[in-house]
């Protein structure tokens, strides 16, 4: 009688490659903390372009008085630009506090007030004159997308991080000649 069955092979020395070089890769954040980095500036730049409406909060508009002071001083500058210092410090992520190490990325704004008080802050959370607007956020979807970016850095490498969403690059290679 015929003997029908399956076998099922597991090249093992090609696996516990693949571990190493996963394990590797877990030691080392800095691709996926780059494209962090982008996508906050991405996010930043659209907030400042719609006045906080990319927040999910559009900024209050300038009182009156402050509004009238503004025009005369600065001319027709949108609302949160002065200078535009602070702008430029959230749309490109870049020196201090800016850091990126390899398990760990601090992204954000250091502008001083001329009294050398932390100028996000007050705008962030306001003060008895001035109303709160929304400058740094979490875009939507952010979490969950730096998640995945994780995971195809740590299994497919740097090549998944540029690849396509959803799909990484470099998957097929990484996958064939394990089984």
């Amino acid at each position: 009688m015929a003997k029908l069955d399956i076998k099922i092979t597991v090249r093992a020395k090609q696996a516990r490659g693949n571990m190493r070089s996963m394990a590797k890769r877990a030691e080392n954040f800095k691709p996926v903390f780059r494209w962090a980095q982008r996508e906050l500036e991405k996010a930043n730049r659209a907030n400042f372009a719609t006045q906080g409406a990319a927040s999910g909060k559009p900024w209050m508009p300038l009182d009156n008085e402050y509004a009238r002071w503004k025009l005369d001083h600065h001319g027709t500058l949108p609302i949160l630009v002065v200078t535009g210092t602070l702008q430029e410090s959230l749309v490109r992520l870049r020196g201090a506090p800016n850091e990126i190490d390899m398990k760990t990325a601090v992204f954000g704004t250091d502008v001083k007030t001329a009294k050398g008080k932390p100028l996000a802050v007050y705008h962030q959370l306001g003060t008895r004159k001035m109303p709160a607007r929304t400058i740094m956020f979490t875009p939507p979807l952010f979490a969950s997308s730096l998640a995945l970016k994780v995971a195809q850095h740590v299994v497919y490498g740097q090549a998944g991080i540029r690849g396509p969403a959803g799909i990484a690059q470099g998957a097929v290679p990484l996958l064939k000649g394990l089984f």
